[in-house]
């Protein structure tokens, strides 16, 4: 039986999208006033807070959206696959809720979506696909169903994977085509118990309104938060930010706080380059400065830095030439607070007893 007023829930959550994609692609309608009424019906069930679209909760009115919409998206395909994104999860949950649970629909792929996904991030991380596996984590994810083009007996879907904004612009076009053609190569490689097969995937652009954009943008204009931080190494994308710093793994977080209570003069995620015909940039995990000496530190994990040892040799080759102590740990030593504070004091009596043999 259908939980008691889920329908109009449901209806007024219906309501509220088509209402924002007309206006989002220009579309006349003398009904545009009752958006508010219907975002009210949907907001007030509390029991779907966690699904609500992030435009639905900040937008009272739908000029506000439209000021919101306009300037984010150039085209009307692109406003209206971010407003479909954003809308899923609340709608697959309240229609889920409005069937019951006597609905016997069976998954597509036999599998919860999440479930579909942890495969697909477990291939990937076997083929040592950093950059697919960190678009992923870090995306908004969603499965639905492609219409048919000619594809015969199988059950066509198509992967959408919305990324926040510092992470949708590390990829150029290129590199997004790539990335989505390699995940979709992965899903289809899975066993399947089903007809249902992976067609295609899309990367999109998950942008969330800001409600203090005025100020945000005149700090921009300021130059207030600007980095030059490691944010272009696609195959490896830092995908997680503390105290407005980027971040490639938990291990690295727990190792920056570590070193940070130590007080000593530290860079994480800096960039280096190297001029000239043989041009060279890298990115280390971080760079500490002590009594005019430098220290390299690397954090490896089966996830990411799995490069050979020949080819960390070769990254690390211009800090060894400059003089650097170079430090490796692994993910393993940095995975707690308390194992990354004991990491941190190890390292950094390492790097005093090698200054004193210099």
């Amino acid at each position: 039986m259908a939980t008691r007023d889920s329908g109009g829930v449901l209806a007024a959550a219906a309501k509220c999208k088509e209402l924002m994609t007309d206006r989002a692609r220009g579309v006349q309608r003398d009904d545009y006033g009752e958006y508010e009424g219907a975002r009210l019906v949907v907001i007030s069930d509390r029991s779907m807070a966690d699904k609500l679209p992030d435009i639905l909760r900040t937008y009272r009115t739908i000029d506000e959206f439209w000021a919101f919409i306009k300037p984010a998206y150039g085209s009307y395909a692109e406003r209206q696959e971010f407003i479909r994104l954003m809308f899923e999860p609340l709608l697959d949950a309240l229609e889920a809720r409005h069937a019951g649970p006597d609905a016997t629909e069976a998954q597509p792929f036999g599998c919860s979506e999440d479930e579909l996904f942890s495969k697909i991030v477990q291939l990937l991380m076997a083929r040592g696909r950093e950059r697919e596996v960190a678009v992923l984590t870090a995306g908004r994810l969603s499965l639905r169903y492609y219409e048919d083009q000619g594809l015969g007996e199988v059950e066509p879907w198509a992967i959408t994977i919305g990324l926040p904004l510092a992470l949708y612009e590390q990829l150029d076009p290129t590199q997004r085509k790539q990335c989505e053609d390699t995940i979709t190569r992965i899903a289809q490689e899975l066993p399947r118990s089903t007809d249902d097969w992976i067609h295609n995937t899309s990367i999109i652009l998950d942008i969330k309104p800001t409600a203090d954009w005025r100020n945000v943008a005149l700090k921009w204009l300021r130059g207030e938060g600007i980095n030059n931080q490691g944010r272009v190494r696609s195959d490896n994308m830092p995908t997680r930010e503390v105290d407005g710093l980027l971040f490639r793994s938990q291990p690295e977080v727990l190792l920056y706080r570590a070193l940070k209570s130590l007080g000593v003069v530290f860079a994480p995620l800096a960039v280096f380059l190297r001029g000239g015909d043989s041009y060279e940039r890298v990115e280390p995990d971080f760079i500490v400065l002590r009594e005019g000496a430098a220290m390299l530190v690397e954090v490896d994990g089966d996830s990411f830095h799995t490069e050979s040892p020949a080819e960390a040799d070769r990254r690390t080759r211009m800090f060894k030439v400059e003089g650097a102590y170079i430090e490796r740990v692994k993910a393993s030593e940095c995975d707690t607070p308390e194992k990354a504070d004991g990491t941190a004091k190890r390292i950094l009596g390492d790097f005093k007893r090698w200054r004193g043999t210099r």
